[in-house]
């Protein structure tokens, strides 16, 4: 396995796939990596984390693995409609007030007072009519919950018309659940509304709610990036290179999808045994030197893997840079 360590030195042979660091593990569109590195090792962890008032689909953590790939794919930032909306409730408890389960603070929550004469609900109203598809609650883990949620569909010169959603009744096995409106077809409305179907005496209390709508489009985030590679990309599409003396396993294009994910999964770089020997390498300060071409180091720089160091907005390279150690490809002997 071939790998450069933080000077730019090979740490074991080069032929072969890289082992012990990982490429670039991509971020989603409205989000970013909370622990970004200039490297990413082995068994090395990557948190991701959405921007104010998008929410985190997929999982939040990925691996690099021995293989010098990802594991799992790169989570969606999706917008929750209800953040910030105006919101309503019956009756009050004291100062937690409705708008306190659309301020983005799954510590904060909005309760209503114990009332046993007439019905216990919550709203919020999104602004304008959409597709619901998914509506996200936030109550304590644990606790007996019955509840139902309607999407309430208002026009001009025409009563309000209540779709059920979804209904639930037994303990809340998770912190946050979300639930699916008509198998994920969605239900149109401008309005959804939750009433307590509890027949004893309590609190509604509401920690997060969160409304997704289906959407016909959604933009992709920066794609994943292998080790020894280089790619370069616009909204649509993903092209992949390697360096000179590797070879492209995989997809050399990736595309974006609806979802807001990239096609396929990331190629990968593996060394060409009859170009690259560890005898190759060398630390030439200023230029890094091919079978035919040389190029500046500083250009180099301009181009390299990590977004902090580089230049270009949508080109980078694969490969660690060092201005004091570089290394060398030779030609067949």
């Amino acid at each position: 396995m071939g790998d450069l360590n933080g000077a730019g030195t090979p740490t074991k042979d080069i032929h072969g796939a890289s082992g012990l660091r990982c490429g670039l593990p991509g971020q989603p569109a409205n989000g970013w990596i909370i622990n970004k590195a200039t490297f990413y090792f082995y068994r090395g962890l990557t948190t991701y984390q959405c921007a104010d008032g998008f929410v985190l689909f997929g999982s939040s953590q990925r691996m690099c693995l021995e293989n010098g790939m990802w594991n799992g794919t790169v989570p969606t930032c999706e917008f929750d409609l209800a953040h910030g909306k105006a919101s309503q409730q019956s009756l009050t408890l004291m100062n937690y007030r409705s708008d306190l389960a659309v301020d983005g603070d799954p510590e904060t929550c909005s309760y209503t007072q114990r009332n046993k004469k007439s019905s216990r609900w919550w709203l919020v109203n999104l602004g304008r009519r959409y597709n619901v598809t998914y509506v996200g609650i936030r109550i304590e883990r644990g606790t007996y919950q019955a509840f139902t949620v309607f999407v309430m569909d208002v026009q001009e010169e025409k009563p309000a018309l209540y779709q059920e959603c979804v209904r639930f009744s037994g303990t809340f096995p998770l912190e946050t659940m979300m639930f699916r409106c008509n198998r994920a077809l969605g239900t149109t409305g401008q309005i959804v509304y939750i009433r307590d179907e509890r027949q004893t005496e309590e609190h509604l209390r509401l920690c997060e709610v969160q409304v997704f709508a289906s959407q016909e489009w959604m933009p992709c985030g920066d794609p994943e990036q292998p080790i020894y590679s280089s790619v370069n990309w616009t909204e649509n599409q993903a092209h992949y290179s390697c360096l000179p003396g590797f070879t492209l396993k995989g997809e050399t294009v990736r595309n974006c999808l609806a979802d807001g994910q990239w096609s396929s999964s990331p190629p990968t770089c593996v060394a060409d045994p009859w170009r690259i020997s560890t005898k190759s390498y060398a630390r030439t300060p200023g230029f890094i030197h091919g079978p035919k071409t040389q190029w500046p180091s500083h250009r180099y720089k301009q181009h390299t893997l990590f977004p902090s160091l580089y230049t270009s907005p949508r080109t980078t390279l694969g490969v660690p840079f060092h201005p004091a150690e570089v290394w060398m490809i030779s030609s067949p002997v």
